[in-house]
């Protein structure tokens, strides 16, 4: 019979290496980059529109916003452990909410565990609560107006 209070053996050999490294950007700098990137551009297109061509500001601001938006979601599911190819799915209609939900919300190397963490779940809630609320908004607003005019 073993000893009950002899203390469990277990293989202390495991390198720390050996646990995958996810390269990119994590939750929060993607969050806060993202951010960024949204004000960066608008006040490039607004300066530049003020300034030299509205045209040329607006067209320079959408391609700094699409390249940086497109660039920091590849960093983002490449920290995921999911292909960078995804971030193209920003461009498709519809697949942009799951890809906003995944780049937001899912962890760093969700690919690989498969599960949402708690602030996942958190941040899924949210972003889908939002945009009912959003469409729920657009509906019905335009119904209490009309209701409301004289």
């Amino acid at each position: 019979m073993s000893d009950v209070y002899a203390a469990p053996q277990a293989d202390l050999t495991t390198d720390y290496r050996s646990v995958p490294d996810y390269p990119g950007l994590t939750r929060m700098p993607y969050f806060l980059w993202m951010m960024g990137v949204q004000l960066g551009g608008t006040a490039i297109m607004a300066a530049l529109a003020a300034a030299v061509d509205p045209a040329l500001g607006v067209a320079a601001g959408y391609a700094l916003l699409l390249g940086g938006f497109a660039y920091l979601n590849v960093l983002r599911f490449r920290n995921q452990g999911a292909s960078g190819w995804w971030a193209l799915g920003l461009f498709v209609p519809i697949l942009n909410f799951y890809v906003g939900i995944r780049a937001l919300a899912y962890q760093e190397g969700y690919c690989d565990e498969g599960r949402l963490d708690r602030t996942g779940k958190i941040i899924v809630y949210l972003y889908v609560g939002s945009v009912l609320l959003a469409v729920t908004a657009a509906i019905f607003l335009p119904m209490f107006a009309a209701a409301v005019e004289p």
